[in-house]
């Protein structure tokens, strides 16, 4: 009876759920379940972070943090719920209806695979007749409507737009890659029952990250110097950025060293180069703990100026605008990396296909651009 009454309203049959939505059907959505989901210090009117309604507080003194101040004021800014508040609301993401705690990897892989098709039809409008059996602006509509049904915005009464050109496509792939690494601080976020009473929330968060070493350098060292003279110095003309430098941390992940050590890139003239990163700091718990990560297969290429990579700056003003620090109260964090580069394929110009063209020629996958 079940699975009779999913395929007239899906069109599809139980086994093939995960298949291509059917025109005017409804779709299939795969949510995360877990026994815990409740979330620290938030109320009810913020977004994609909750906590249970009416839950009552243990009597007795909290945990004290024990982290070093700027390592503690580092943790509540990348886990601050304000942060996760206005970066949700600035990518129109509606935690509401899929909180970030419940997102699977299945579904945004299902976003992405929307997103590929578009990008496909962006590019070839001849496949809407040949693949989908529609018009242009059908199979359009089709394919953003599916893509909205998994990845969920919140844009009030309007109609959500129709995803038919290059720039609706680019935000709609930052939001999907934003996801997982917010989702990743969601998750560090969560009250663990067992340890609250004894570990602060913040120690808790930061032991979460699985870092190697996080380092403060004294404001007086000749390391910190040079640091500040190359952020002050390597910004695009252009972009007229000033920047007051707060802290400066030296941040090695677990076994990351010694990972590359054993890879087959360390066999290779490494052409090593201090490089930027810039991301929301929503973004930072993800990338800390899991590192810089390359699109899934599922994304399309055409949403990246060079094709799917890490993509790293010398200029720092370049990385900086992807920190989109206004909705962090004018404060972000930049990553500085050390990149073993390799040989390098020079372009001037964007190249969907860089990456392919650069493994045919034995260059690095890796390039920058000022």
């Amino acid at each position: 009876m079940f699975q009779k009454k999913f395929k007239d309203k899906s069109g599809l049959a139980w086994n093939n759920r995960t298949d291509s939505a059917k025109p005017g059907k409804y779709v299939f959505l795969e949510r995360r379940y877990s026994p815990h989901s409740d979330y620290e210090g938030e109320k009810s009117g913020n977004k994609g972070i909750k906590k249970v309604a009416g839950e009552q507080e243990d009597e007795g003194s909290p945990p004290e943090c024990t982290l070093e101040k700027p390592v503690k004021e580092l943790m509540e800014f990348i886990f601050s719920q304000q942060c996760f508040s206005n970066t949700i609301s600035a990518l129109k993401y509606d935690a509401n209806k899929l909180p970030l705690g419940k997102l699977s990897k299945k579904t945004d892989t299902s976003g992405f695979k929307q997103l590929k098709d578009l990008a496909a039809l962006i590019d070839d409008p001849n496949l809407a007749s040949s693949k989908w059996n529609m018009g242009i602006a059908e199979a359009t509509e089709h394919l953003s409507n599916n893509y909205y049904s998994f990845i969920p915005h919140a844009i009030g009464r309007k109609q959500p737009p129709i995803i038919r050109d290059e720039n609706l496509l680019k935000k709609e792939i930052e939001l999907l890659q934003s996801l997982p690494d917010m989702k990743v601080a969601a998750d560090l976020m969560k009250i663990d029952r067992k340890t609250r009473d004894s570990i602060h929330s913040l120690n808790r968060q930061f032991q979460g990250l699985g870092l190697e070493e996080m380092t403060r350098l004294d404001g007086k060292s000749s390391e910190f110097g040079h640091l500040m003279k190359y952020l002050n110095t390597s910004g695009g003309a252009a972009h007229k950025m000033t920047y007051t430098i707060k802290d400066i941390f030296r941040i090695e992940r677990q076994g990351e060293c010694k990972r590359f050590d054993n890879s087959e890139f360390s066999k290779i003239p490494s052409n090593r180069r201090l490089l930027w990163h810039g991301s929301r700091a929503t973004n930072l718990a993800g990338i800390l703990s899991q590192g810089l990560r390359i699109a899934p297969p599922e994304a399309p290429v055409s949403g990246y100026m060079f094709g799917k990579g890490i993509y790293l700056a010398d200029s720092t003003s370049k990385s900086a605008g992807y920190c989109y620090s206004m909705n962090t109260g004018g404060e972000a964090l930049l990553i500085l990396c050390e990149a073993a580069l390799g040989a390098m394929q020079t372009l001037i110009e964007a190249d969907y296909n860089a990456g392919t063209k650069a493994k045919e020629e034995r260059h690095a996958q890796y390039m920058g651009s000022r």
